[in-house]
């Protein structure tokens, strides 16, 4: 499950407004239940039809299949020590072969994204039900091959991935982006700022806009982990903000009142927490 970690990153004072400044930070999918090795490595049979098939399946630990060679498999959970989940480890060596990988993904909001995947080799995506990518391919893994929207629902998400085997490596890398968030509070510490304009820039252009809501909070979806500028627009102007509180007033109106605070965010990448 995916729940990358809320931090408080910058509180500053500005005439008007106060702002609080979180990152939910890049979600590389580390924690996985796993299910495999089924024989054959067809892309389009669904080898999940006894139990609902592939695009309904909610697994637990301990949850088994029958195959169709009467074989009993048994989904585990599996915690990947780096970013490729390495699924000769998980099941061994084997060919002509394929395997499931399964996780919830909660989210406090409903918000189009865009998951990346690398694989190793063929690999089909579900997410909520919905077969959102498919690629039948004999390669190694790369991260970020393959990008594709989804739609992310408010609670809990469902994420079903199928990679194939056909000889030496096997595995997989998937990533969400990062998912930028804060709240502009008045002086008070209470009252939101609501419908104010916040942006993220990289390298000096404006990458996205958005309004904060009826809360004060405001969110964006980011490509790749990097450097950014944030900022809220003020009366006059703009406030640029970041996580070392290391302000530098650069430019003023003759009456005073527009502050530029000329700033950048560094984010990182966390590891991704195991699913329930």
């Amino acid at each position: 499950m995916c729940f990358p970690n809320l931090r408080i990153v910058t509180i500053f004072v500005f005439p008007h407004v106060q702002t609080l400044f979180g990152c939910f930070l890049a979600c590389v999918l580390r924690g996985w239940l796993i299910l495999g090795p089924f024989s054959g490595r067809d892309i389009d049979q669904d080898y999940l039809e006894s139990i609902g098939g592939e695009a309904n399946v909610t697994p637990k630990v301990g949850d088994t299949v029958k195959t169709t060679q009467g074989e009993t498999l048994t989904w585990n959970l599996y915690q990947s020590q780096g970013d490729i989940v390495d699924l000769l480890q998980a099941f061994g060596d084997h060919t002509n072969i394929m395997a499931y990988a399964f996780c919830y993904l909660q989210s406090k909001w409903g918000k189009d994204a865009t998951i990346s995947l690398g694989s190793n080799d063929g690999a089909a995506v579900w997410f909520n039900s919905k077969l959102v990518h498919k690629n039948d391919v004999a390669r190694g893994v790369v991260a970020d091959t393959n990008a594709f929207p989804v739609q992310v629902k408010k609670g809990k998400n469902r994420l079903l991935i199928k990679i194939t085997q056909s000889n030496s490596d096997w595995g997989f890398a998937c990533q969400f982006p990062l998912l930028v968030g804060g709240r502009l509070l008045m002086l008070d510490g209470e009252t939101p700022h609501q419908n104010v304009v916040v942006q993220v820039l990289k390298d000096s252009r404006v990458f996205d806009t958005v309004l904060s809501d009826r809360t004060g909070r405001y969110e964006f979806y980011l490509p790749q982990t990097g450097r950014y500028t944030f900022r809220c627009q003020v009366l006059d102007g703009y406030i640029y903000y970041n996580s070392q509180h290391e302000f530098s007033l650069t430019n003023a109106t003759a009456n005073g009142r527009i502050w530029e605070m000329i700033t950048s965010c560094q984010l990182m990448t966390p590891e991704q927490p195991s699913p329930p």
